[in-house]
């Protein structure tokens, strides 16, 4: 399609989806959603989704949903695992490694939920929260520790 500034390419995706029993339409749109972004891998793309995607989608709207509540409810902890300079023993640094604590009390691994926050753009804040509770430990530390 030519436009004014010039030329632009039109693709488009399509999320595929099928109904049983137990779908809502609002379940049947959230799984045709979330094929149609599986599907934007390249221009005119579509990917049909297998049994059992359909809980992954609802796991995965859940998990996005606890997240953004386990931000503003504090759930989250930051630990520091020190890096230490293997050839003189001295620490040289610290890692800040983001742990969620999940309030049925488990500690959810990194794995199961910060793909999920990349996806849904909650790891901006979550990342903003991290890098604030990272430099308060910091100026702690400097008023204790010595350099």
């Amino acid at each position: 399609m030519k436009l004014a500034a010039g030329e632009v390419r039109v693709t488009g995706s399509m999320g595929v989806t099928t109904s049983g029993s137990a779908s809502t339409p609002e379940t049947m749109l959230q799984t045709a959603d979330f094929a149609m972004y599986r599907a934007r891998t390249g221009p005119g793309q579509h990917r049909p989704l297998r049994r059992g995607t359909h809980e992954k989608v609802e796991g995965r709207l859940a998990t996005t949903s606890a997240l953004a509540l386990a931000l503003t409810r504090e759930e989250f902890t930051v630990y520091y695992q020190p890096v230490v300079n293997i050839w003189t023993g001295e620490l040289i640094g610290a890692e800040a490694l983001l742990r969620w604590e999940h309030p049925s009390g488990v500690l959810v691994n990194p794995d199961d939920f910060i793909p999920i926050a990349e996806h849904s753009g909650l790891i901006i804040p979550i990342g903003a929260w991290v890098l604030e509770e990272a430099c308060e430990q910091l100026v702690a530390w400097q008023a204790t520790q010595p350099p």
